[in-house]
This record gives C-alpha cells, sequence and structure tokens, in this order.
C-alpha cells in the first residue's frame, strides 16, 4: 500500500474511531471512574471511596443470586439450544428412513423447518405478550388451564409461573431455548446438506 493510500484510509477511520471512542469507551471508563466514588446520581460533590461499593455489591444476596442465575443462562442455553438444533436438524436432513433415493429426513421435513423457524420472526414484544398468556398465574393462562384439565393442579390454586422462585428462571430459559433453536437447526440444516449423501449411505 501507498503511502498516500495510509492517508486516504485514516481521513475515513479517523472520524469513526472518535465517534466509538467518544459515545462507547468513554461512558465507560466514566461509569467505572464514578464505581469509586460515593456519588448518589444527584449532588455534583463526591467523595473517592476506592473499592467500598464493590465490597459491598459483592457481599448483597440479591445481586449474588442475580449472578448465579446469569451463570445458568450462559451454562445451560447455549448447551440446551444447540443440542436440540442438532438433533432437529438431523431428524429433518437425515432422520427418515433410507428409500431407494437415499438417505432423506423424516415426512414433512420442510414443513417443520418452517415450524422450527418460525419463532425468529417475531418480536420480543410478540414473545412476552404470547408467554405473558402462557405462564399466567391464574387458571384462565394456558399452561395451569391444560394442568387443571389434567388434573395436576388445583383450579383455586395454581402456579405462579413468574412468581415462583422455583420455577421462574427454568421458565424464562424454556422461553429463549423456544427462540433460538430455529436459527441454529438452519444453520446446521445447511451444513449437513452439503455432505455428500454417499456419506451418509456408507455410515449406514
Amino acid at each position: 500500500m501507498r503511502k498516500g493510500q495510509y492517508r486516504f484510509v485514516a481521513g475515513f477511520l479517523l472520524v469513526p474511531v472518535v465517534l466509538y471512542l467518544t459515545f462507547v469507551i468513554w461512558p465507560y471508563i466514566q461509569t467505572f471512574g464514578y464505581s469509586l466514588t460515593d456519588w448518589k446520581g444527584q449532588s455534583q460533590t463526591f467523595d473517592f471511596v476506592g473499592l467500598d461499593n464493590y465490597k459491598a455489591l459483592f457481599q448483597d444476596d440479591i445481586f449474588m443470586g442475580a449472578i448465579w442465575h446469569n451463570i445458568l443462562f450462559l451454562v445451560f442455553i447455549p448447551v440446551i439450544t444447540i443440542l436440540l438444533a442438532l438433533f432437529f436438524a438431523f431428524m429433518l436432513n437425515a432422520g427418515g428412513r433410507s428409500r431407494a433415493g437415499g438417505v432423506s429426513g423424516v415426512a414433512g421435513s420442510r414443513f417443520y423447518k418452517v415450524v422450527y423457524f418460525f419463532p425468529q420472526v417475531l418480536s420480543l414484544a410478540i414473545l412476552a405478550v404470547l408467554f405473558g398468556a402462557v405462564y399466567r398465574s391464574d387458571s384462565g393462562g394456558m399452561l395451569n388451564g391444560f394442568l387443571v384439565k389434567l388434573g395436576l393442579v388445583d383450579a383455586n390454586s395454581p402456579v405462579e409461573w413468574l412468581n415462583e422462585p422455583d420455577f421462574v428462571l427454568w421458565a424464562l430459559i424454556l422461553v429463549v431455548v423456544w427462540h433460538g433453536v430455529g436459527f441454529y437447526l438452519v444453520l446446521f440444516s445447511a451444513a449437513m446438506q452439503s455432505i455428500p449423501r454417499d456419506i451418509y449411505e456408507a455410515a449406514l
């Protein structure tokens, strides 16, 4: 690259880099600086307290519980989502009965691909409304109504899915997994379709 080209590229990068440093990096630095003070968010005066705020934070049971829940999210959601997507992708591409035409997916695999990918086109607002109806804390909720019909839950004391500490985390994980499986299923399906069919047949 010639010397003039370096200047040309640097000229185009200068403004975006300055904007990124100003509106992204600097707020992080400023926030970290505030965390080392006793600033309450209103007064203009504050004193430096060092790491006292962090010590108090890690002694807070609510904060530690939130950290633990985030760790569970980071562990369970990717594992469950990818395993389910891989299983469904295999069933839709090579899990059907071997026919004269070679290895194929289960019957109706094209329809199932649309069904599995459908949650990806739903916005977060629609998901909130949809699962708000599913997890309603009275017998009119979809899940509670189903359990009442089966006789597993009393209609007068339905399960409060989003208020019970033992259920709420797993209820939210279920929503996130249901929303994300379709995306990875499409990726795995594209990879499996690029594998020659004779390799599947040789494996069988």
